[in-house]
């Protein structure tokens, strides 16, 4: 539904017509956060959240965050800050998608809630040493706020301050649960500070690794505006491994209206009959695949087809946004991975990403 609506939001359509297209693609996305809630919340309920132990770039991993923050913040006018303490050592190592995850809920969540000013992001180095950093995590908004009478509940699943917020903002009232539970099980506490038409101050602390190997630390572009990529697939050729024909249509016609050309394989061995055969600059895999899956195909690109084709960027197609599987997926040879339903923008930035890597 997601990708049909970013199609035809591409058309000639009359304003009605946008303005119906437009409360679809808002309904969706939606129904896709309070999915996507409910089934972090029964993970962490079931326990079957584990953290992952990765070195990763720390300021990487914030200022991706920020951006994809941004327009949001732009969207409503509102100045979107982030301070990063420079005494923090440049490669940490931990969890870095579900560090992401806290800090996307908390800003996501200020910018919600604030219609004139500010949201700042904050992060200072509290403690060190050799084989660790405490951080303090602020993020302060000049929002609604929240009534001293009801600050002791915001972190209770389901519940929301105030019937009128539910009403006009929508939710589930599970973001800041979910928030607080992953705070913690990475042993670490979360705390509010809020009074209503005030805005709120959200402070965590978090005890995090060091790498035990500094790698040099080439942050990404900290300026967070430079260097946009430019949405053009013009000319460039990419196998698409799908086996859904309305996952196929979908794509196919994103990608070729960016200029790209498309050859379309319903499985992995067609895939690998269509590699001999076409030039190909990068290929989509989905996961799930009759005949042959994604991981297979990918193991027989990498390590049993001819040299020239061992390099091709992948970048696969899941349904499934749990992080083992995304890990999966790169332990399979694989270079990236975008999750179903995704962003056409998304999806041109992973494409982009790959082919040119100075893109940030």
């Amino acid at each position: 539904v997601i990708g049909m609506t970013q199609l035809l939001a591409c058309t000639d359509l009359t304003i009605d017509q946008k303005e119906y297209v437009e409360t679809i693609r808002e309904s969706t996305n939606n129904l896709m956060a309070i999915v996507n809630d409910i089934l972090d919340l029964t993970k962490i309920v079931a326990g079957k959240i584990t953290l992952l132990q990765n070195d990763y770039v720390f300021n990487d991993i914030i200022y991706t965050c920020i951006k994809m923050n941004q327009y949001r913040a732009d969207e409503k006018g509102i100045l979107l800050s982030c301070n990063i303490d420079k005494n923090i050592q440049p490669v940490l190592s931990g969890d870095p998608y579900r560090l992401n995850q806290v800090l996307t809920n908390l800003i996501s969540n200020a910018i919600k809630f604030t219609h004139d000013g500010q949201v700042n992001v904050n992060i200072n180095l509290i403690k060190e040493n050799e084989k660790s950093v405490t951080l303090e995590f602020i993020v302060a908004d000049t929002g609604i706020g929240i009534a001293e009478d009801k600050v002791d509940s915001v972190f209770e699943r389901f519940i929301q301050v105030s019937g009128d917020n539910t009403r006009k903002y929508g939710g589930t009232g599970l973001g800041l649960t979910i928030t607080k539970h992953l705070i913690q099980l990475h042993g670490g506490s979360i705390d509010v500070k809020s009074k209503q038409h005030q805005g709120s101050v959200f402070t965590f602390y978090l005890n995090i690794l060091k790498a035990k190997q500094q790698l040099p630390a080439t942050s990404k572009d900290e300026n967070m505006g430079q260097n946009k990529l430019q949405n053009s697939l013009n000319g460039i050729h990419i196998l698409l491994v799908e086996d859904n024909i309305v996952n196929q249509k979908v794509a196919s016609k994103l990608l070729t209206n960016q200029g790209a050309v498309v050859k379309v394989a319903n499985h992995g061995k067609e895939a690998l009959e269509l590699l001999k055969k076409n030039k190909t600059d990068i290929i989509l895999m989905d996961i799930q695949m009759p005949e042959m899956d994604g991981y297979e195909a990918t193991q027989i690109i990498r390590h049993e087809m001819m040299a020239e084709f061992n390099n091709i960027p992948i970048i696969a197609l899941t349904a499934s946004a749990l992080i083992a599987d995304q890990n999966k997926c790169l332990v399979a040879g694989m270079n990236d991975f975008i999750a179903k339903p995704y962003l056409a923008s998304e999806l041109y930035k992973k494409i982009l990403l790959q082919l040119d890597p100075s893109c940030h």
